[in-house]
């Protein structure tokens, strides 16, 4: 009999769930933090503004839609664009597995460009997955003196 209701537990419990009490945490907007600096000098850049572009999924994999934020720079504290995350405190593990307390569909999204402008600066344009690049913005942005450019120009 102790057989048989060990045979029968594992079949069971995938029907119906099974509660883990294991903490996550799930990222709906990921956050973004650095400094603009100088080339050559690596001295705070003041007043340049970064622009994040933020493309969109549904967390169950479906979107398309693109959001874009701003911000200036303050010497030397840099910029930063904040995080939007949820902690749970366990998981439903079944047929439809899903972290509890469940929020319902909401919507991911992640950086996919980021423009940097300053007077006096070339502009820095970094794209996601674009030639050797990373996937994850750079840490500390690097501008290049350029006196032909105004930051109100777009090329």
């Amino acid at each position: 009999m102790k057989i048989l209701c060990r045979v029968l537990l594992l079949p069971t419990l995938s029907l119906v769930g099974c509660v883990l009490p294991v903490p996550n945490k799930t990222v709906y907007q990921e956050g973004y933090q650095g400094r603009v600096v100088e080339g050559l000098t690596a001295r705070p850049v003041s007043g340049a503004r970064v622009s994040i572009h933020r493309s969109s999924s549904w967390s169950n994999g479906s979107g398309g839609e693109y959001f874009q934020e701003e911000t200036t720079t303050t010497t030397p504290s840099g910029f930063m664009f904040a995080e939007d995350a949820k902690w749970h405190w366990g998981y439903l593990i079944g047929p439809v597995s899903y972290p509890l307390p469940y929020d319902g569909m909401r919507l991911k999204t992640s950086i996919s460009r980021v423009e940097v402008r300053a007077d006096g600066y070339a502009p820095y344009v970094w794209i996601k997955g674009s030639r050797e690049r990373q996937n994850k913005p750079p840490k500390e942005i690097r501008l290049q003196r350029s006196p032909e450019y105004s930051a109100g120009e777009v090329n």
